[in-house]
């Protein structure tokens, strides 16, 4: 089974111990991504979210070719124990995992075309108002790295200004403007 991994942050440029098979390919599934999880370090990370534009996500193929090994691959990476995690769909057979907040995601990838048999990719929820930081804004988006130390602040910052080109969400221009400076 061949599986790919979507991907859109930082798994991009940090893949860690993840075991892939070539480059990063620019033409992954189109997905609504946003900034708008607050990570256990204090980033705000990109996680799928339906209220927002779909942007082009990038994927590469995992180095292993059964579903379950790839999944405990990627949630690997991605510091979880919990593998409903890691979202999947598999062609051959329609099975398909994901948060319900986001079924609409199976439609994509059925209409997106590619050779791989299988997708995996990280389905972790939004978390924002709900840890305190207010309605999901730029506004507060930058309120929150601004509020972190220096050491903190700098990987925060990291991860927006080396999200992927193509990955232009809503908030991101707004956010480089701002920390770009």
């Amino acid at each position: 089974m061949k599986i790919g991994i979507i991907g859109w942050g930082s798994l991009i440029w940090d893949q860690r111990e993840l075991k892939t098979k070539g480059d990063w390919l620019k033409n992954g599934p189109v997905i609504p991504i946003e900034f708008c999880r607050l990570s256990a370090d204090g980033r705000i990370t990109l996680v799928i979210n339906s209220k927002f534009n779909p942007v082009p996500t990038l994927v590469i193929e995992s180095l292993f070719e059964t579903l379950d090994e790839a999944i405990h691959d990627l949630a690997k990476r991605e510091g979880t124990e919990d593998i409903t995690n890691i979202g999947h769909y598999a062609y051959t057979s329609d099975s398909f995992h994901s948060r319900d907040r986001n079924d609409f995601v199976k439609e994509i990838l059925q209409q997106y075309k590619t050779d791989f048999d299988a997708l995996i990719w990280s389905d972790f929820g939004v978390r924002f108002k709900d840890k305190g930081l207010g309605d999901l804004s730029v506004e507060n988006i930058i309120k929150h790295i601004e509020s972190l130390d220096q050491n903190m602040k700098e990987k925060a910052i990291e991860y927006i200004i080396k999200t992927p080109t193509q990955v232009q969400t809503t908030f991101r221009p707004f956010l480089e403007a701002h920390f770009k400076n």
